[in-house]
Order: structure tokens, then C-alpha cells, then sequence
């Protein structure tokens, strides 16, 4: 799950907030588009556009979830890098109901957020003056 304002920040800057600060780099144009291609052809990776008031998390909020735990990263009003690893099973099964119970007000469909980030990359390719 992710954001139109977070992958434009990742669009412009090439800085992904979800590394931690002291091991991140600045990702080359021509890799933030790669990714995001990737984003939209795995077969294994689902990935969904938030919107409404989901879409107005801040950008430096993220949460992953797997079957094995789930992290979650943020930074706080020091501007320091907070990093939580959550393995309790109880926590574990409450984050996955409430994200697999999200409805389509609060997130666009699989279909739809390829589409949005389709739509992206052909801009930001544009911009670039990339070949395609």
C-alpha cells in the first residue's frame, strides 16, 4: 500500500524513505522507473494506491506486513529514524485483517493503481525525455 505523494517523492528526489538514512542512496532516474515497472509486473506483489484520508499519511510512514512479522518505520519529531519490528501473532493477524477489510473508498483497485502508476512512469519518461 502506498501513496501518489509518496511515489512522487520517490519520482523526484530518487530517495526511498524506507531505508534506513545511513545506508540510503540516491536511485538513478533510469532505476526509479525500472522499479516501479517492477512494481506493476510481479506476479507476487500486489500493490495498491491509498486515497482519501489514508492518503494523507505522512510520507516518512511505513509499514510492511508478512506472513513471517511485520516492520514499521517512521521518523519522529528529532528527525530520528524509528524502526519497529512487531512478531506477535495477535498484532500480526490485526494489522492483516484491517488492511484485507480496507474498502474501495481507501484504496484504489489492483487495476486501477497499475493504471495510476502506468500513467506515471509514461510522464516522468516524458520529463526525462527517456526512450521507452
Amino acid at each position: 500500500y502506498m501513496t501518489v505523494a509518496g511515489l512522487e517523492y520517490f519520482l523526484e528526489t530518487g530517495i526511498n524513505l524506507e531505508i534506513p538514512v545511513f545506508l540510503n542512496i540516491r536511485f538513478t532516474k533510469e532505476d526509479r522507473i525500472m522499479l516501479l515497472k517492477r512494481m506493476i509486473t510481479q506476479d507476487k506483489v500486489d500493490s495498491f494506491i491509498l486515497k482519501g484520508s489514508l492518503a494523507q499519511l505522512p510520507l516518512n510512514m511505513h509499514l510492511y506486513l508478512s506472513q513471517a512479522g511485520a516492520a514499521l518505520l517512521f521518523y519522529n519529531q528529532r528527525r530520528e529514524q524509528i524502526y519497529m519490528i512487531l512478531k506477535e501473532p495477535g498484532l500480526l493477524e490485526m494489522l492483516r485483517d484491517y488492511l484485507e477489510s480496507l474498502s474501495d473508498r481507501e484504496h484504489y483497485s489492483l487495476e486501477e493503481s497499475h493504471a495510476i502508476i502506468e500513467d506515471m512512469i509514461r510522464t516522468y519518461e516524458k520529463k526525462w525525455g527517456m526512450k521507452k
